[in-house]
């Protein structure tokens, strides 16, 4: 149900175009309505409710017919009013654009700029290093001879 009664504003590229037959084509009077104003509506929350109460479902496919389509009541203001209203939808459907790509970009920085932090930190080069610190292979070497002398302590101890 979700794509039934989903709108798109058509502008002719080419003169001899043709749509699918289960795709409704409006042609507004020009002189009432502008037709993205009306396609706004149409996807709206007002318009998708309307869709939806009057939607027949057929072996699992939603449909909704022309005449059901034409009796959708649409407010509809003067038509400046309505060229406003599509300006103002339209940048502010660019801003949401904008912010959407802003914080996907930001994101994929912040993923970038974790696996840099963990590698630095494993590399050692996330805090100073002392001079005096003995190289990682030395300290592996130390730490593996404790253990192994941890455990001939305790194999000693046990025995006695």
């Amino acid at each position: 149900m979700e794509l039934v009664g989903k709108t798109a504003v058509y502008t002719p590229i080419l003169n001899h175009c043709v749509f699918a037959s289960y795709l409704i084509r409006l042609k507004l009077n020009s002189d009432y309505g502008n037709p993205k104003f009306v396609s706004f509506y149409i996807n709206s929350i007002y318009g998708r409710k309307y869709i939806l109460s009057v939607a027949s479902q057929q072996v699992g496919q939603a449909n909704v017919n022309s005449k059901k389509l034409l009796d959708m009541p649409i407010p509809l203001p003067p038509l400046e009013e309505q060229q406003e209203i599509v300006n103002r939808i339209e940048k502010l459907f660019s801003l949401a654009d904008y912010i959407e790509e802003t914080i996907d970009s930001k994101l994929e920085e912040s993923k970038i700029l974790r696996q840099s932090i963990l590698k630095k930190a494993f590399e050692g080069k996330l805090v100073p290093q002392d001079p005096n610190d003995e190289a990682a292979e030395i300290l592996l070497e130390k730490i593996k001879m404790e253990k192994s002398n941890k455990g001939k302590n305790l194999q000693e101890q046990l025995v006695q």
